[in-house]
């Protein structure tokens, strides 16, 4: 299926969107323990979010796309809404938002947008709805888009991550050659030096 918001071939089954919006929780929950706030907050790549940032985007993602389900199941044909992801970024201040609270969210807000994903009938997964941007969505498409938005996202954090990683492990190598007492050298070696 060539996707109306990304444009992109997304082949997969509902079932396997739903298993990737299902294993995406766990997947960030466990990127986000092994970062200390400091990196989950850098931005490794100027102007590109960092993994605080990315999954401010997701938890937003997640309420508006929880929005857009319920009106599709509960009014089909009634309008979605649209939003500016960089605008809700600035705005929302996702720099400044705490990396904790904020997966919470995502992670309340992905596990009831579940529940009433697998409660909707199968006739209702062709149920549309027009978007301002990008014409008539069914709820086919908004889940199988999200479960490629997730994928793209997750392994963007894991990036970000591997990336702080790396440059942690550099700082500490770093530090341990410079702090290592050079070696005493001719008749300074085994005497003490008179000062």
């Amino acid at each position: 299926m060539v996707c109306p918001i990304c444009r992109r071939d997304h082949p997969e089954t509902d079932a396997k969107a739903l298993s990737t919006l299902t294993s995406t929780p766990r997947r960030l929950e466990k990127i986000a323990a092994s970062m200390t706030p400091r990196e989950a907050a850098a931005r490794p790549v100027p102007n590109k979010w960092s993994a605080k940032e990315v999954i401010a985007h997701l938890a937003d993602c997640e309420m508006i796309y929880g929005l857009r389900y319920r009106k599709i199941l509960a009014e089909p044909g009634a309008p979605l809404v649209a939003f500016d992801q960089d605008v809700w970024a600035k705005e929302l201040q996702y720099r400044k938002q705490a990396l904790k609270p904020t997966l919470q969210s995502f992670l309340a807000l992905r596990r009831q947008n579940l529940a009433v994903l697998k409660l909707a009938p199968k006739g209702a997964w062709t149920q549309v709805a027009p978007h301002p941007e990008y014409g008539t969505l069914s709820l086919r498409e908004l889940v199988v888009h999200l479960a490629h938005h997730d994928r793209n996202h997750a392994a963007q954090v894991e990036r970000i991550a591997t990336a702080m990683g790396k440059s942690k492990r550099s700082k500490k190598s770093t530090k341990k050659k410079h702090s290592r007492k050079p070696a005493p050298t001719g008749r300074a070696r085994g005497k003490r030096r008179q000062r």
